[in-house]
């Protein structure tokens, strides 16, 4: 008489499972580190768009209207939508914040005078050398 050995064991399928468990509780904390990481960069480079939106929009100012002279410094309103009296067209995360300094309408980050923007819930501070 045949005996009938189709499917998988008791033992077999719980060690399955075991494995799977294990294998997931190592691959979610490096998943969820790698999703940081890039909300992150994103706002990140928020901040950067942002700021060259700024430029931008003052350096048309500066062409359509020579007697324009570009601010010293501006405070991005809490909607992201206005730095001072300047329009800020960006599509990306908008910011909720934050104070640009310029020199000759580019913005600058000084030891005394720090450009900072917040994005994210996060405030970027730009360095010396233009970068956060």
């Amino acid at each position: 008489m045949r005996k009938n050995t189709k499917g998988f064991t008791l033992i077999e399928l719980l060690a399955v499972i075991v494995i799977l468990a294990v294998i997931a509780l190592i691959a979610t904390p490096i998943i969820m580190n790698v999703i940081n990481d890039a909300k992150t960069g994103a706002n990140k480079d928020s901040a950067y768009g942002i700021i060259k939106a700024i430029e931008t929009e003052i350096a048309q100012k500066m062409v359509d209207d020579t007697t324009y002279t570009a601010p010293a410094s501006c405070n991005i309103d809490s909607n992201g939508t206005k730095c001072g009296d300047i329009d800020i067209h960006y599509k990306g995360t908008k910011a909720s914040g934050g104070t640009i300094y310029f020199t000759n309408g580019v913005a600058t980050s000084t030891d005394a005078q720090k450009t900072t923007v917040i994005v994210g819930g996060t405030t970027y501070t730009m360095t010396t050398d233009g970068k956060f």
